[in-house]
C-alpha cells in the first residue's frame, strides 16, 4: 500500500491529520501490508502529548477486549502500553520519533500475525481473537481462547533520558 492509499484508507489528507482514535486503530488494524516508511509518515508530525493520548486510549480499548481469564496477556499488553507511552514522550525529536514508530510497528506486526492466537481451535491473530471476544457480548456465542503463542513478545529494555529526572530536596 502506498502512502496516498494509506492516507485515503485512514481518511486523512496528510500526516497533520492524525488526531482520532479511529485513525490510529485503522493504522494498527489494517489488513493491508503497510511498509515502515508509510507507517512512519502517518505519525511523523503528531505531538508527544497527542500520540500519548491516542496510544493510551487504544491500549485501554484493547485491554477491555481481552478475555478476563487471560491475565498473562493482559499483563503483557499493559507492559506494551507503558513502554510505548514512555517512548511517546520522546517523539518531539527525530530519534525518539523513530524509536516510537519502530516499536509501534513491531506491535502491529505481532497484533496482526495470524498464527499467534486460537479461537475455538482456529488459528488467528490477537486482533481477531480480541474482536471475536468483544463480539460475544452481542452474539451470545461462547468460544475458547488460547494466547500462549502470543506471550513470546520481547519487550525492549526501557531506558530513560537522564534529563527527565529532576533534583529533589530531602
Amino acid at each position: 500500500m502506498n502512502l496516498e492509499e494509506l492516507f485515503a484508507e485512514l481518511e486523512m489528507d496528510g500526516p497533520d491529520d492524525l488526531q482520532y482514535f479511529e485513525q490510529l486503530a485503522g493504522l494498527l488494524e489494517s489488513d493491508e501490508e503497510i511498509g515502515f516508511d508509510e507507517f512512519f509518515a502517518v505519525i511523523s508530525t503528531i505531538s508527544a502529548e497527542d500520540m500519548g493520548d491516542l496510544t493510551e486510549n487504544y491500549f485501554e480499548d484493547l485491554a477491555g477486549a481481552l478475555p478476563d481469564e487471560e491475565n498473562e496477556l493482559a499483563s503483557l499488553v499493559e507492559s506494551m502500553k507503558q513502554n510505548l507511552l514512555s517512548l511517546a514522550e520522546g517523539i518531539d525529536d527525530e530519534r525518539g520519533r523513530v524509536a516510537f514508530a519502530e516499536e509501534l510497528f513491531r506491535f502491529r506486526r505481532w497484533y496482526t500475525d495470524g498464527s499467534l492466537a486460537e479461537v475455538s481451535g482456529r488459528r488467528c491473530s490477537v486482533l481477531e481473537a480480541a474482536a471475536t471476544h468483544r463480539a460475544e457480548a452481542f452474539t451470545g456465542e461462547k468460544n475458547t481462547y488460547d494466547f500462549s503463542d502470543a506471550l513470546g513478545y520481547d519487550l525492549p529494555m526501557l531506558s530513560m533520558d537522564l534529563g527527565k529526572f529532576s533534583k529533589i530536596d530531602l
